[in-house]
Protein backbone atom coordinates (compact mmCIF):
# COMPACT_ATOMS: atom_id res chain seq x y z
CA UNK A 1 0.00 0.00 0.00
CA UNK A 2 0.99 3.60 -0.32
CA UNK A 3 0.10 6.99 1.02
CA UNK A 4 -0.47 8.76 -2.29
CA UNK A 5 -1.49 12.09 -0.73
CA UNK A 6 -4.36 12.44 -3.20
CA UNK A 7 -7.10 15.00 -2.78
CA UNK A 8 -10.70 15.40 -3.95
CA UNK A 9 -9.76 18.08 -6.47
CA UNK A 10 -6.61 18.24 -8.55
CA UNK A 11 -4.62 21.48 -8.62
CA UNK A 12 -1.04 22.58 -9.19
CA UNK A 13 -0.43 22.12 -5.47
CA UNK A 14 -2.35 18.86 -4.89
CA UNK A 15 -2.65 15.59 -6.80
CA UNK A 16 -6.32 14.74 -7.37
CA UNK A 17 -7.78 11.24 -6.95
CA UNK A 18 -8.99 11.06 -10.57
CA UNK A 19 -5.70 12.34 -11.97
CA UNK A 20 -3.68 9.85 -9.93
CA UNK A 21 -5.98 6.97 -10.88
CA UNK A 22 -5.81 7.86 -14.60
CA UNK A 23 -2.02 7.43 -14.51
CA UNK A 24 -2.21 3.82 -13.26
CA UNK A 25 -3.63 1.98 -16.31
CA UNK A 26 -0.91 3.13 -18.77
CA UNK A 27 1.62 1.59 -16.38
CA UNK A 28 -0.33 -1.68 -16.18
CA UNK A 29 -1.41 -0.99 -12.61
CA UNK A 30 -4.78 -1.15 -10.89
CA UNK A 31 -5.90 -0.12 -7.44
CA UNK A 32 -8.03 -1.48 -4.65
CA UNK A 33 -10.55 1.31 -5.37
CA UNK A 34 -11.70 -0.18 -8.70
CA UNK A 35 -12.30 1.50 -12.03
CA UNK A 36 -13.83 4.74 -10.73
CA UNK A 37 -12.65 5.69 -7.22
CA UNK A 38 -15.21 7.68 -5.24
CA UNK A 39 -13.46 10.86 -4.12
CA UNK A 40 -15.92 11.25 -1.23
CA UNK A 41 -14.77 8.00 0.40
CA UNK A 42 -11.95 9.38 2.53
CA UNK A 43 -9.28 7.24 4.14
CA UNK A 44 -7.86 10.17 6.10
CA UNK A 45 -9.62 12.47 8.50
CA UNK A 46 -7.37 14.60 10.64
CA UNK A 47 -7.27 18.13 11.87
CA UNK A 48 -4.54 19.92 13.78
CA UNK A 49 -5.65 20.90 17.27
CA UNK A 50 -4.94 24.15 19.09
CA UNK A 51 -2.56 22.22 21.38
CA UNK A 52 -0.12 21.57 18.53
CA UNK A 53 2.44 23.98 17.10
CA UNK A 54 1.49 26.00 14.02
CA UNK A 55 -1.66 27.53 15.45
CA UNK A 56 -2.40 29.08 12.05
CA UNK A 57 -3.30 25.53 10.91
CA UNK A 58 -5.46 24.72 13.94
CA UNK A 59 -9.06 23.65 13.32
CA UNK A 60 -11.85 23.73 15.88
CA UNK A 61 -13.62 20.48 16.73
CA UNK A 62 -16.84 21.73 15.13
CA UNK A 63 -15.02 22.42 11.83
CA UNK A 64 -12.96 19.22 11.71
CA UNK A 65 -14.76 17.73 8.68
CA UNK A 66 -15.05 20.94 6.69
CA UNK A 67 -11.56 22.36 7.34
CA UNK A 68 -9.59 19.24 8.24
CA UNK A 69 -7.77 16.91 5.87
CA UNK A 70 -10.55 14.54 4.73
CA UNK A 71 -9.29 12.84 1.58
CA UNK A 72 -8.65 9.47 -0.07
CA UNK A 73 -4.93 9.06 0.50
CA UNK A 74 -4.39 5.35 1.06
CA UNK A 75 -4.04 3.10 -1.97
CA UNK A 76 -3.09 -0.50 -2.68
CA UNK A 77 -1.64 -0.82 -6.18
CA UNK A 78 -1.00 -4.05 -8.07
CA UNK A 79 -0.20 -5.46 -11.50
CA UNK A 80 -3.56 -5.44 -13.31
CA UNK A 81 -2.58 -8.43 -15.47
CA UNK A 82 -1.87 -10.65 -12.47
CA UNK A 83 -4.23 -9.57 -9.71
CA UNK A 84 -7.70 -8.28 -9.01
CA UNK A 85 -9.31 -6.79 -5.96
CA UNK A 86 -12.58 -7.20 -4.19
CA UNK A 87 -14.24 -4.06 -2.89
CA UNK A 88 -12.18 -2.65 0.00
CA UNK A 89 -13.78 -1.56 3.22
CA UNK A 90 -13.05 1.24 5.64
CA UNK A 91 -13.13 0.93 9.42
CA UNK A 92 -13.21 3.82 11.88
CA UNK A 93 -14.71 1.85 14.79
CA UNK A 94 -12.37 -1.08 15.39
CA UNK A 95 -15.33 -3.40 14.71
CA UNK A 96 -14.85 -3.69 10.94
CA UNK A 97 -17.48 -1.08 10.21
CA UNK A 98 -17.55 2.52 9.12
CA UNK A 99 -19.64 5.29 10.66
CA UNK A 100 -20.11 8.47 8.64
CA UNK A 101 -19.20 11.59 10.62
CA UNK A 102 -16.75 9.78 12.93
CA UNK A 103 -13.04 10.50 12.70
CA UNK A 104 -10.53 7.70 12.25
CA UNK A 105 -8.86 6.75 15.53
CA UNK A 106 -5.20 7.64 15.91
Amino acid sequence: GMDANTYRKHSEAYQGVADFHARLAPMGLASCWGDAPDVTEATTCNARTHLQPQLNKAVSYADRFEKGDVNKKDWILFDAACWSSSRPSRDNTGDRSYLEGVMYPT
